[in-house]
């Protein structure tokens, strides 16, 4: 009986023994594990510096642009010619390609007038076109715009058909805004204007449709107009083609220059 219990004492000791022995392992266990884990992330840290991960991402994002899809209403440039300028400048990447510089240059074209450029993944440049709408002639060598903007171009035969307007270029917002007053009421009675005139003393002048020549000062032009065109519809009608020109520059009435002698004193009645 005694050696049994000695013997159950030494199997006791044994396992405290192992117990501690593990113990003390634990410590070291952890320290191992945790620098494993430090190696792993600088290694990690060091490849990818190493590798260059731009580099990488930009192997497949910032490819050659491959597409140009331009878009726009053309009457006086072509799909082709803005397809050849913008070639002219696609000298970088997708993302390399300076677009607000794209932009600009497009815009130097004298029939563009407005560009909008974008980008679209993975390498196709948008091009949308919004084309200049000349409205008039400008002093027989440019046109002007609706908003009154000055326009050169080389080539003006075909604006031949639009009608001519002159004054200082600086006063050229302001004779756009007279001209599209001038042709809405004119176009209630059925008359076009051929040329509007604004000259040094700021007074306006006036052909409309069939060569019509009219003096309209510098004060209540519009109102002059209106006038004039009321008289004309309703009591010259059948003589129109028979003036020559009209002086508006009165208080009251106003004076016409006839091609031939009226035979009428209906004519006569109508300027006082």
């Amino acid at each position: 009986m005694a050696k049994a219990k000695k013997s159950g004492g030494a199997s006791r000791r044994r396992s405290l023994a192992a117990k501690k022995s593990e113990a003390s392992q634990i410590p070291w266990r952890f320290l191992l594990n945790a620098f494993l884990a430090v190696a792993v992330a600088v290694l990690l840290v060091w490849s990818i510096y190493r590798l260059e991960p731009l580099a990488i991402i930009q192997q497949y994002t910032n490819k050659p642009i491959a597409h140009v899809s331009v878009q726009g209403d053309f009457k006086y440039v072509s799909q082709v010619n803005i397809e050849a300028l913008v070639a002219t400048k696609l000298t970088e990447t997708f993302l390399e390609l300076d677009i607000v510089a794209l932009k600009s240059h497009l815009e130097k074209h004298p029939w563009i007038d407005r560009a909008i450029v974008t980008r679209q993944w993975p390498d196709t440049l948008l091009i949308k076109i919004s084309e200049q709408q000349p409205i008039a002639r400008w002093n027989s060598h440019d046109f002007l715009n609706l908003r009154g903007e000055i326009v050169n171009l080389d080539n003006k035969t075909e604006l031949n058909h639009l009608p001519l307007l002159r004054a200082n270029d600086r006063y050229a917002e302001k004779v756009m805004q007279q001209y599209v007053l001038v042709a809405k009421l004119l176009a209630n009675y059925k008359f076009a204007p051929l040329v509007l005139e604004l000259d040094n003393t700021l007074a306006w002048s006036l052909k409309i449709s069939p060569e019509i020549e009219i003096k309209l000062g510098r004060e209540d032009s519009l109102k002059k107009l209106q006038r004039l065109m009321d008289v004309l519809t309703a009591e010259l009608n059948d003589q129109v083609s028979n003036i020559d020109a009209i002086d508006m520059r009165y208080k009251q009435g106003f004076a016409i220059n006839w091609i031939e002698p009226p035979e009428t004193s209906k004519a006569e009645a109508a300027v006082h």
